[in-house]
């Protein structure tokens, strides 16, 4: 399971501060996986370094831009849209 967490907030006039946080689950094919490295802790090592890019290739930002954009377009406001991937600081 992974928890992936999207802030966004507007320094200037603190319209809103928003928050959003989607667990994702994920099923691996531990035949075609494991098969590729020597151990499970290997696995883990391998997969904590390409975290960013598993994660994206997932729905999981998908959903996050969505739901952003259908909180902040409430009442009548014109949603903030957000691309749907990882974004540094």
């Amino acid at each position: 399971m992974v928890d992936i967490t999207r802030t966004v907030e507007f320094e200037e006039n603190q319209l809103y501060k928003l928050k959003v946080i989607v667990r994702e689950e994920f099923t691996i094919d531990q035949e075609k996986t494991f098969s590729n490295f020597q151990n499970f802790d290997e696995f883990k090592k391998e997969l904590n370094k390409k975290l960013v890019s598993f994660v994206n290739q997932s729905p999981a930002y998908n959903e996050i831009s969505l739901v952003i954009g259908q909180i902040t377009s409430m009442f009548g406001n014109v949603p903030v849209v957000l691309p749907p991937n990882y974004l540094k600081k």
